[in-house]
């Protein structure tokens, strides 16, 4: 039938909409019109997580987006201040705030951590802002936030994935100046993928967190490793597109494998 062929599954459920499981990569994935727009207060996606079943999507100021992967909003939850990265682990969903404004002090952190459903479950109180996260091996990696001067060191905080006790923080530098710190952050088990929010290099780290290579791939609106279901004989990962001025809010998620040298497009691997 074809290595790229999406698997189609019926919903049973009266009233349900169709969803699907993919087999290997599609083309794309794109959020249903109106689906943000109706709970929109903020500026941007900043992160999304891909788990076999769904995507979720974190955006500014206004809240968590669980979708389908036909694009059909599920559900919504608020959420405080800027949420930013976000990241599926072990069953759960991973979420990064940057506090802007309200009651806490500007520019601390939270992390908070949800079901599939996205009933919150617990969270963590940060005295510095965070951005990216991801986990591995039970341990969660926050892109603590910097300064905007340009800067050589950035920081990767640790956390225990399961207590959210702070671990500590490992400084970071791969051979380029940055603003802020980390916006993004994923690993594929081995590796670390970080993008910063200077217009740079995607950066990859080892387990160490050494830098490995620097790639010419723009990913500052969102990247994630995909999970098993999309896998092939070479890692495939994601990247979001946010919306363009004048567009209503929408997002989009374009597919790639990595040869090894650079990110190769889903759209030419089908042809």
């Amino acid at each position: 039938m074809g290595r790229f062929i999406i698997v189609a599954l019926a919903l049973a459920v009266a009233g349900c909409k169709t969803s699907f499981v993919p087999d290997r990569l599609p083309a794309r994935f794109e959020t249903e019109p109106g689906s943000l727009a109706s709970f929109w207060k903020g500026v941007h996606v900043q992160g999304f997580a891909c788990a076999p079943d769904a995507v979720y999507l974190g955006v500014d100021r206004s809240g968590i987006f669980k979708f389908d992967w036909n694009g059909h909003l599920l559900k919504h939850v608020d959420a405080p201040n800027h949420t930013g990265d976000v990241y599926w682990y072990d069953g759960r969903l991973y979420t990064s705030v940057d506090v802007l404004d309200g009651p806490r002090p500007r520019r601390s952190g939270i992390v908070q951590v949800y079901d599939a459903e996205l009933n919150l479950l617990q969270e963590a109180f940060l005295e510095q802002g965070i951005d990216g996260i991801c986990a591995k091996d039970g341990i969660l990696y926050l892109g603590m936030n910097n300064v905007p001067a340009q800067h050589r060191v950035n920081q990767i905080g640790r956390m225990d994935a399961k207590t959210l006790e702070f671990l500590g923080r490992v400084d970071i530098d791969y051979g380029h100046d940055t603003s802020w710190g980390t916006q993004n952050i994923t690993t594929d088990g081995e590796n670390f993928w970080v993008e910063f929010y200077s217009k740079m290099p995607l950066a990859v780290f080892d387990r160490d967190w050494k830098p490995v290579r620097a790639l010419d791939f723009k990913s500052n609106q969102g990247f994630d490793f995909l999970p098993a279901p999309f896998q092939g004989e070479r890692p495939a990962f994601a990247r979001g597109r946010n919306f363009r001025r004048g567009e209503e809010p929408a997002y989009r998620i374009d597919f790639f494998e990595f040869d090894g040298t650079q990110m190769v497009p889903a759209a030419e691997l089908m042809r």
